[in-house]
């Protein structure tokens, strides 16, 4: 398995994600790397949809020109690739009002976005969490204790 493989398989595992994260690869004019030669070309995509089926598990590849988005740059697009692309750095989208509209993003769910570089580090930082805080905040022991209080008066 390969080192992205690995690290996105323990972000699924520690985070609970019911679907794949998923890696945007943003190229240049000219000849596709053959590492991408698999990739399926899709037409007439808004880019967030192109994302939501690749969190199912599609590897798909979308031209510039079959970018059918009604208003270019709209917040997933900026938010969760622009800015973690340009600024290099973890950036987050509740997803616009057409990405909701046009994907299967749940009301309970967000777009993350960063940079590629940052994968290991990312993936480390939740390593850590998973060791105490994160099951400690699953466990919802504070809540419990609130309920039983409330529930003696």
């Amino acid at each position: 398995m390969s080192s992205i493989a690995t690290h996105a398989s323990r972000m699924k595992e520690i985070l609970g994600l019911e679907t794949e994260p998923v890696a945007v690869f943003l190229l240049p004019p000219g000849p596709v790397p053959p590492v991408l030669d698999s990739f399926a070309p899709v037409a007439a995509h808004r880019y967030c949809q192109l994302l939501m089926r690749a969190r199912r598990g599609e590897s798909l590849s979308l031209e510039p020109a079959e970018l059918a988005c009604p208003a270019v740059l709209q917040a997933t697009c900026v938010d969760a690739t622009i800015i973690p692309h340009v600024e290099q750095r973890l950036n987050f989208s509740l997803g616009c009002y057409r990405c909701r509209e046009a994907t299967d993003l749940g009301a309970n769910e967000t777009v993350l976005g960063f940079p590629g570089a940052l994968l290991s580090e990312l993936v480390l930082a939740l390593e850590r969490l998973n060791e105490k805080a994160v099951a400690r905040s699953r466990a919802k022991a504070a809540l419990g204790h609130l309920q039983a209080k409330k529930e003696k008066t």
